[in-house]
């Protein structure tokens, strides 16, 4: 997907109201996670997760519909008619690096 085309998808209001819901979705989920081996994780985890909630998604949804935009740049992936699952698991799948999570916080 060309770069205009994922700056294009970023900011269909239709696509943001899925990202906004997905994020929530999976706010919720991770406040109520079971703490991991990796206390630094959990925190960076849970304070993203915590923005999230507390203002309806309205100050990270920017950065969370970009980076799920972006995350077409290899091809193929998420497009203005994508099913809510689809959007979901790539939320999901970049929570950690949106938190700021690197590979030393895991040691």
């Amino acid at each position: 997907m060309a770069y205009t085309d994922s700056y294009a998808l970023a900011n269909n209001a239709t696509f943001l109201e899925q990202v906004r819901m997905a994020a929530l979705y999976a706010a919720i989920q991770i406040v109520s996670e079971t703490p991991s081996a990796s206390n630094r994780v959990d925190e960076k985890r849970h304070a993203l997760a915590e923005a999230v909630l507390v203002d309806g998604c309205t100050t990270k949804l920017p950065a969370i519909a970009y980076a799920c935009a972006a995350n077409n740049a290899s091809g193929g992936g998420l497009t203005s008619s994508s099913v809510d699952g689809d959007i979901q698991f790539i939320v999901n799948s970049l929570w950690s690096g949106l938190a700021g999570v690197s590979a030393a916080d895991s040691k």
